[in-house]
């Protein structure tokens, strides 16, 4: 019988008061040659300023899919989906954002990751370039999540939220992690930037 190999692990925490010691970064070793990056971000939705409940998310979102590097010319998600794809399916970034924190995650073989660190890792969280177009798109995407998918497809589910909502009342974890409809909508690209600068300390 085979033994099945756990990839390894690497995590990286970057929160605003990492100061100037930097990230943390935690590893658990392992002999199998796919490595799972973890980049947690210690800001979720209960950092959302009133009025831009959302705002979490979406910065999330265009971390991994705003573009990133030279803003005349950006890497794209398409060409980030690209650039991967000789990587592996788990090679394109992948990003969840809950109450109170944004994980984004990769698979990338271990011969791999100085190369996936310099052309995708670093320019990704470094470089994003926080188009107001590519705002637009996510947060209409977000918003027909909530108005359609959530409200119609998903009965139990909205349920739960209802009820975290009605215990949270009054606090920051209140709203949906995905935001509300209004605070969405009040997103601004500046807003996205202000909080990328004040919580994500590459």
């Amino acid at each position: 019988m085979r033994a099945r190999l756990i990839p390894s692990l690497l995590l990286v925490s970057v929160s605003a008061t990492a100061g100037a010691q930097g990230p943390k970064v935690v590893t658990l070793d392992s002999p199998a040659p796919l490595l799972q990056v973890k980049v947690m971000v210690k800001a979720g939705s209960g950092a959302d300023p009133a009025g831009l409940e959302g705002l979490a998310h979406l910065t999330g979102r265009l971390v991994v899919e705003g573009g990133f590097g030279d803003p005349k010319k950006p890497v794209t998600k398409e060409q980030l989906a690209e650039l991967t794809r000789p990587w592996g399916e788990g090679a394109y970034p992948s990003v969840r954002v809950d109450k109170e924190i944004a994980t984004f995650s990769m698979s990338v073989p271990r011969e791999a990751l100085a190369d996936y660190v310099a052309r995708v890792l670093r320019p990704l969280f470094t470089e994003p370039v926080f188009a107001p177009a590519e705002l637009d798109r996510v947060r209409r995407e977000t918003l027909e999540e909530i108005r359609s998918n959530l409200r119609f497809q998903q009965i139990e589910l909205l349920g739960l939220l209802a009820l975290d909502n009605d215990i949270h009342t009054g606090t920051a974890y209140a709203p949906l992690a995905q935001g509300t409809v209004r605070g969405l909508e009040a997103v601004t690209p500046e807003a996205v930037r202000r909080f990328y600068r004040t919580w994500y300390r590459p």
